[in-house]
């Protein structure tokens, strides 16, 4: 690489005249044109030769110093590209028992798992590798004789048992056998909203906008299904994953109306309604988390303020009525 770099800063033009990479000076380096000679039955990789024949242009090193290259280039020792082994014991050799698909090998931060190929909405198996691997080799295998059936063709290779656990076998080669294990709940069990939870979400939505009892639920410490603080987001996707009635409709159901209903039914503007309800002369109950208010409309509507307020009125509403005896 530091060739390379060097070759670039000082401009050498490479053979497509683009900038050198070690893998195009390790390519060029490798080739036994460099030596003046032709080869036949080139191998791609370099590592190889084939039939050399001298070329009729003249080598830019000699024969001796390419060799050496080589097997410096070639020697094993410099890899430091070499592939760990496998960390997953049962790779491709276990199935998933719903749909039958492979069960392939996916890191999760700190966990190692084992997810199904067919993953879809609704199916999306996912078991934690150490228990299964530690089970395999510590504990003794149990044939069953009707999954061996079906592994040969005579019968349904693979199928969820009644219990809930899985079936995990060798895919292909030698006697069938069967593990059985009981398996976790899948990932989007895991992040499922316990049922109390959601319970305690339509109960609290009879009396708090979604973002008020995503207020209730943090106060009493409760979270999410992924261990999340609850927000107005959260609540409402749970809201409308559950079929569970809005603030909306709860306030409706009790004879609620929205404030251009409001104001029709009355026979004023929609600001008479929501400045009868600031000053306490209608009912109504907020909705959602904009601000925006439910009115219950009276049997008697309140009569509208005409005109401009007497004096007296006037004075005792600012404060400013004449105090005798007070300074002039």
């Amino acid at each position: 690489m530091t060739i390379a770099r060097d070759w670039n800063t000082q401009c050498v033009p490479g053979a497509s005249d683009g900038p050198w990479t070690a893998p195009t000076l390790r390519r060029v380096l490798l080739s036994s044109r460099i030596a003046g000679l032709r080869e036949h039955g080139v191998d791609r990789s370099g590592k190889a030769l084939g039939d050399l024949s001298p070329a009729v242009w003249a080598g830019a090193i000699d024969r001796q110093t390419w060799d050496q290259v080589r097997a410096v280039l070639l020697n094993p020792e410099r890899n430091t590209n070499v592939r760990k082994a496998t960390r997953y014991l049962l790779t491709g050799l276990i199935h998933c028992g719903g749909c039958g698909a492979t069960l392939f090998s996916r890191p999760r931060k700190n966990a190692r798992r084992y997810l199904c190929a067919r993953r879809r909405p609704g199916h999306q198996l996912g078991i934690i590798a150490d228990p299964v691997d530690e089970l395999v080799r510590g504990a003794p295998v149990a044939h069953d004789a009707a999954c061996a059936r079906g592994a040969a063709g005579t019968g349904p290779r693979r199928r969820r048992r009644d219990d809930g656990s899985h079936a995990l076998r060798p895919r292909r080669g030698g006697e069938t056998q069967t593990l059985h294990v009981a398996v976790g709940l899948t990932a989007p069990e895991a992040r499922r909203t316990p049922t109390d939870v959601v319970a305690e979400i339509d109960r609290l939505l009879d009396n708090h906008t979604e973002g008020g009892v995503a207020t209730e639920l943090t106060r009493a410490g409760i979270r999410s299904g992924t261990g999340q603080q609850f927000h107005t987001g959260i609540v409402h996707h749970i809201r409308i994953a559950h079929g569970i009635a809005g603030r909306d409709q709860r306030v409706a159901a009790r004879g609620l109306v929205p404030k251009e209903e409001a104001a029709a039914r009355m026979g004023v503007c929609t600001t008479a309604v929501k400045a009868w309800h600031h000053e306490g002369r209608i009912e109504g109950e907020r909705v959602n988390d904009k601000g925006e208010h439910y009115y219950r409309v009276p049997a008697v509507v309140p009569r509208k303020k005409i005109g401009r307020p007497s004096k007296a009125r006037a004075d005792d509403e600012t404060g400013s009525a004449t105090n005798p005896g007070g300074a002039v």
